[in-house]
């Protein structure tokens, strides 16, 4: 096996480590999220709070340039030139807290809009 094949494995299996440590039910994975200090955007491959922990995690590794996650697949792009996406599937727990969360039912982990610097009912001078 080629030394860039080698790595490309390692780094599916390490992702498929910390999908494990997140835990066995969607509301485990809820709890670990938060217990990160973890929030994000429903229905947003790059921001939901699963892209938003696996890039802070992963953010630090040299050959990972991101990571978006979908229904089902979570895709790491890395910065290998002429490299190909890994592709990792999500656990059953992975995957039905992205589907659970996108129909809201961790209201806890939704991203809250930021707050204006000026006052909107403030009359401008």
């Amino acid at each position: 096996m080629g030394h860039r094949r080698q790595q490309r494995s390692a780094l599916a299996k390490d992702v498929s480590s910390l999908f494990d440590q997140l835990g066995g039910s969607a509301e485990e994975v809820a709890d670990s999220l938060s217990q990160h200090g973890v929030s994000g955007r429903q229905a947003s491959d790059t921001h939901c709070p699963l892209a938003r922990y696996l890039n802070a995690v992963l953010g630090a590794e040299h050959r990972v340039k991101g990571v978006d996650v979908g229904s089902r697949v979570v895709r790491i792009r890395v910065r290998w030139p002429w490299s190909p996406p890994i592709f990792v599937t999500l656990p059953g727990p992975v995957g039905r807290f992205v589907n659970d969360f996108d129909r809201g039912q961790f209201p806890d982990l939704v991203e809250l809009p930021a707050t204006p610097a000026i006052p909107v009912d403030h009359p401008a001078v």
